[in-house]
């Protein structure tokens, strides 16, 4: 199970070939998917239930912009720097020691479904990251309105499941998903990615490692 054609160095294909090995059996990438969008759509359909007012739906664009800032720190300070901290550790792990070895530079694409389990967050991500956005949609809704804290939520819901989308993009195989990767947004996405890919000096965080670093750092 690999690509037929690649230009992947023969460090990656055998870092990929030892990941799928360590896959459970049962996984199943479309399992996976529906998962995260179960969660994430009926999430949404509870949060939009309770919205009245029409004016309040300027939250959105507040909080969407806010929740793109959040997300670029959480990358740059917690994806790519080790931690001392177990679970801030797990995630660096995840990201950069495992997506970043098996998606590089030179082969972005992944297989089939069964590499879904190294492209996409564990679906129990979502069910933290809405328990995360709680307390500000609690505040929001105490200090401005009910339906402004629901849309708050509503949005970092809504959010989290474009990214996942537009990052499967990236990774998607020209020929077995040519809307989804050729969209004018998923292009643009796509090149900004294609740096964040690129080998650089910067932000490699501390030297300490708990098993094989990769050979490069990469942009935050």
């Amino acid at each position: 199970m690999e690509l037929a054609t690649t230009p992947m160095t023969e460090r990656q294909r055998k870092y990929r070939e030892n990941y799928r090995q360590r896959v459970a059996g049962w996984y199943n990438g479309w399992l996976h998917i529906l998962l995260i969008y179960t969660i994430g759509f009926t999430a949404l359909y509870v949060y939009i239930a309770n919205l009245h007012r029409w004016w309040e739906y300027l939250a959105i664009p507040v909080v969407f912009m806010f929740a793109n800032f959040f997300e670029w720190a959480v990358h740059r300070d917690v994806m790519h720097r080790p931690s001392n901290i177990p679970m801030l550790r797990a995630i660096y792990s995840r990201h950069t020691m495992m997506h970043h070895q098996f998606f590089t530079e030179q082969e972005m694409r992944f297989a089939d479904h069964h590499d879904w389990r190294v492209t996409f967050f564990p679906p129990f991500a979502l069910v933290v990251f809405t328990f995360m956005s709680i307390p500000p949609a609690i505040v929001a809704g105490w200090l401005i309105s009910p339906n402004v804290g629901w849309l708050l939520i509503s949005t970092t819901t809504s959010m989290y499941l474009i990214y996942e989308f537009m990052h499967l993009c990236c990774h998607v195989d020209v020929r077995c998903g040519s809307r989804c990767r050729q969209g004018s947004g998923t292009r643009s996405i796509r090149r900004s990615g294609n740096r964040h890919w690129k080998p650089t000096p910067r932000h490699c965080g501390p030297s300490r490692w708990t098993s094989s670093p990769p050979t490069t750092c990469w942009r935050s």
